[in-house]
């Protein structure tokens, strides 16, 4: 799937190509009932699913005399595996954080002295050469 497309094919609902596939939700759709409501044309429409056709997001089939676009799950499987990507990372991130916080509140303190100067704000010699602060 050539995630290039993406930014392309799919922003927020708000505009068209967004509101077009959300459409393809309840199922499959001709051009023209897609298009119903719309504050654009059935060429414009049909440029929006021509870019999802491209990004794997949609996919079509001939039906009498007009195509009939559907979501293509597998496209769509594919945008969640490359989205859940960010998602690992950034929980991974956030536990290294958490992780290296909790260590570090540990070992800020060597000793209870040395927490109570803390407290009153007297960081003495004492506590810079011992690496508690």
């Amino acid at each position: 799937m050539p995630l290039s497309h993406i930014s392309l094919s799919l922003p927020w609902p708000i505009r068209p190509a967004g509101r077009v596939f959300e459409r393809l939700k309840s199922g499959p759709k001709a051009v023209g009932v897609i298009a119903r409501g719309l504050p654009v044309s059935r060429p414009v429409v049909s440029q929006h699913l021509k870019v999802l056709k491209e990004a794997s997001l949609v996919a079509d089939r001939p039906e009498g005399t007009s195509r009939v676009y559907y979501i293509d799950h597998n496209g769509l499987g594919a945008l969640r595996a490359w989205l859940d990507q960010f998602w690992d990372q950034a929980l991974a991130r956030f536990q290294d954080a958490v992780e290296l916080g909790v260590g570090k509140e540990k070992d800020k303190f060597k000793c209870q002295r040395h927490a109570q100067l803390h407290r009153r704000a007297k960081v003495s010699r004492q506590c810079k050469s011992s690496g508690c602060v």
